[in-house]
């Protein structure tokens, strides 16, 4: 210490001891009066003072007391810190408690020191987060903690809002005063779940920056020095991370209007700062506005006048310094009611240290800076103040208070927001089942039970007109066949049409196996019975003794339930080993046409299995076989004209429009993909109306015209019993013509063997003549 502070001492000490009344106790006190930090103690100082000439004036805190500051000049400097300390120590008179340092190098020296004479420390600036350890700083308290304090205030505004992703911006100082509060928010963040979109430090400012965007961070979290925030908003706005879509979070109480400061480097012009700030919330301890009772009569503007008459300079930590030197105050006042012999005080003596840090603990007043209590590693607690920057004016439109964890948002100042309601934290996403649209569900439904009418009523002109020459002719049972199959098809026409809004979504596994099983059943029946009459056509050309064989409909039939047979083969393998389930297929997100920051996730519901490639082969492997072989069937008829068989032209047609459907539709489904919504609501059913009704109408349109035109047509002779015949002719005329191409192939083949034999003979004389 030096002459100056001595002499302040001993005169204190003096005049005490001569004028007052009242027991003097002696607090010491560390501010920074020369130097680069002057500033702070120019102001400080004042305000600690204030606080003790209160008290020493007021009959209701240490009435006996009087309070004693003893200060010296730490010169800004670490190690004129700890030498003030020791000689605190060795001069009397001994000091209870110690107020400051205010910077946090300097207060980590002296509270780490001081613990060995068990001194309790205030402190009303030092905000590095390594001041929370109780092991090396077990007395230490401050008035104005470090960052992490406001992030229960961040996090309750953000649930407030209903945002869920935020980014973090900070600065990775060596005190790593933002960095371990940035660490502090995140975890109370992410332990309810919500996202981090990013967490960035501000040493490549550009680059952190072009994270943020192409990450799409709306809410962003600055944890940073106001000497760099100016250049870091002047990139954002570069960026173009301004404007209603982003809010901007940063604490509040470093300094008043950083933005406007033209000492602090940018690049940007104020309007463009102004771009980025506008609408930025801010968070501070808020001061006293519970009235001029609770703050000790001590009105905050007069108090800030009196600080701006002690000196020009910033006075940002005056009031924390008062309500540091009110909470010392304070602690001594209980002590002193818990009848603690305070005037017995000894630096040996744990038990005071001890006392007073109990009370401190417990402490709970409302001071300058609000409400104020201490938790258990020496912070600070107290309403946070929630401000934001309307235009050029910052006002207050919220409180957080901790000890009932309550957000309190004003009415009369609430927050204003650029856009037209509060801004996202990024796109929103819905998610929206993509299903057929009512209107082409009910089509689809429609046609399927109008083609099951028109088949029931084509049976039943089948089944009443089946003594009709006509019809009977053209193999009856096997057109009911047909018709069955056909009926069945557009029953799986409608099965398409059930989906989640029918039936309960743990019902369409079966479902999904009911429509494979009804859609095989329907090719093979349908397909089965215009196969099986191609088949009995070719038969009758390509066996010359055909028109002396007889091919009943049963054998036709037979053939259907071999088909059928074989379906069931595959099908019970299949769904026994590996059936068919629901799945959700997740289709690429798509923008709202009513909401720009709106994305739908489409889903479509699915049918699969673990194998449903390989059954799915076997299945369309059997069936186009005999798809090709129909096709070849009635390529090899399709110039035969036999007049009694009366729908094998429209039959052949009814082939070739099934291929060629089954053909395009197949591979455009799978090169589409199942995940496609026109391959599962668009081209199965239409594959099925084309190729249903197209055959229903080839093979029985023409037959109801006939039966109109001759309603009492009957068979005057017959090609084969049992056997389709387009018209009626002599069976005699059919054979004489066949035995007649028989002999005249008989009659070419022996003319061949004459001319070769001649041809030898030939070749023989004229090698005789040439010898």
């Amino acid at each position: 210490m030096g002459a100056g502070g001595s002499l302040r001492v001993v005169v204190c000490f003096m005049l005490t001891r001569i004028f007052a009344e009242k027991t003097p106790l002696y607090i010491g006190g560390f501010f920074p009066m020369s130097g680069p930090n002057a500033n702070l103690g120019l102001t400080t100082l004042p305000a600690v003072q204030y606080a003790i000439d209160m008290v020493n004036n007021s009959t209701d805190i240490l009435p006996d007391h009087e309070i004693v500051l003893v200060w010296n000049d730490t010169q800004g400097s670490n190690t004129e810190s700890i030498k003030l300390l020791f000689d605190f120590i060795q001069s009397p008179p001994k000091k209870l408690m110690l107020i400051g340092p205010v910077l946090p190098k300097m207060a980590a020296h002296v509270a780490e020191a001081a613990t060995a004479w068990n001194l309790l420390q205030m402190s009303f600036g030092a905000r590095t987060p390594d001041l929370n350890c109780r092991t090396r700083f077990p007395y230490f308290y401050r008035t104005l903690g470090p960052d992490q304090v406001f992030n229960p205030a961040k996090v309750a505004l953000f649930k407030h809002f209903q945002w869920k992703r935020v980014a973090c911006l900070y600065e990775d100082d060596k005190y790593e005063v933002y960095s371990t509060a940035k660490n502090h928010f995140m975890d109370l963040w992410k332990a309810d779940g919500n996202e981090i979109v990013a967490s960035e430090c501000i040493t490549d400012t550009g680059a952190s920056l072009d994270i943020l965007k192409q990450r799409d961070a709306r809410v962003i979290v600055a944890n940073i020095p106001v000497s760099k925030a100016k250049q870091v908003f002047c990139e954002a706005y570069m960026r173009g991370l301004c404007g209603k879509k982003y809010v901007w979070v940063m604490l509040g109480f470093e300094a008043d209007s950083w933005w406007n400061d033209p000492s602090l480097p940018c690049n940007c012009t104020a309007e463009q700062i102004k771009e980025v700030t506008d609408g930025m919330i801010m968070m501070d301890f808020m001061h006293s506005d519970v009235g001029t009772q609770e703050a000790f009569n001590v009105n905050p503007t007069d108090f800030e006048a009196f600080i701006r008459q002690q000196s020009s300079r910033d006075n940002k930590y005056a009031s924390y310094a008062f309500d540091g030197a009110m909470s010392l105050l304070l602690t001594l006042d209980q002590a002193a009611r818990e009848n603690v012999s305070l005037e017995t005080f000894c630096y040996k003596n744990e038990t005071y240290v001890r006392t007073f840090a109990r009370i401190m603990s417990d402490l709970v007043f409302y001071g300058l800076t609000g409400k104020i209590a201490y938790d258990q590693k020496g912070n600070r607690k107290g309403h946070t103040s929630i401000t934001q920057l309307q235009g050029e004016e910052r006002k207050r439109v919220g409180k957080y208070c901790p000890f009932d964890k309550k957000l309190t948002l004003y009415d009369d100042t609430p927050i204003k927001w650029k856009g037209h309601g509060i801004p996202k934290d990024g796109f929103s996403r819905g998610i929206r089942t993509h299903r057929l649209p009512y209107g082409v569900l009910v089509t689809y439904m429609c046609i399927g039970m109008a083609g099951i009418l028109v088949c029931a009523g084509f049976l039943i002109f089948n089944i009443k007109n089946r003594k009709h020459g006509q019809i009977k002719l053209s193999a009856p049972v096997i057109n009911n066949v047909l018709l069955t199959g056909s009926m069945v098809a557009y029953g799986a026409l409608i099965l398409y049409g059930v989906d989640g809004r029918v039936i309960a979504p743990q019902n369409l596994g079966l479902l999904c196996n009911v429509r494979v099983v009804v859609l095989a059943i329907a090719f093979s029946v349908a397909f089965g019975a215009m196969f099986t009459k191609t088949w009995r056509l070719y038969q009758i050309v390509a066996n010359k003794t055909a028109c002396k064989r007889v091919v009943k409909d049963l054998s036709l039939v037979t053939s259907i339930a071999t088909l059928l047979g074989l379906d069931g083969i595959i099908l019970v393998t299949w769904f026994s080993q590996d059936p068919l389930d629901r799945s959700i297929v997740k289709l690429p997100e798509q923008s709202d046409p009513a909401d720009s920051d709106h994305l739908i996730q489409p889903l479509l519901e699915v049918c699969s299995c673990k194998y449903g490639g390989f059954w799915v082969t076997v299945l369309l492997a059997f069936k186009g076989l005999l798809l090709l072989f129909g096709l070849f069937l009635s390529w090899q008829t399709r110039h035969i004209a036999i007049d009694g068989i009366n729908d094998s032209r429209y039959t052949r047609m009814s082939v070739y429009t099934v291929a060629l459907v089954s053909l395009v539709g197949v591979p455009v489904f799978y090169l589409l993909g199942p995940a496609n919504i026109a391959a599962v609501y668009i081209i199965c059913p239409v594959c099925i109306i084309v190729g249903t009704s197209v055959t229903v109408c080839l093979i029985f349109v023409p037959k109801v015209y006939v039966v109109w035109k001759e309603p009492n047509c009957s068979i005057d002779n017959q090609l084969l019993k049992g056997m389709d015949v387009k018209k009626v002719v002599p069976i005699d005329t059919l054979t004489e013509k066949m035995e007649t191409r028989t002999r005249m192939e008989a009659l070419l083949l022996e003319k061949e063997a004459r001319i070769q034999q001649l041809e030898q003979a030939l070749k023989g004389s004229l090698t005789s003549s040439t010898a």
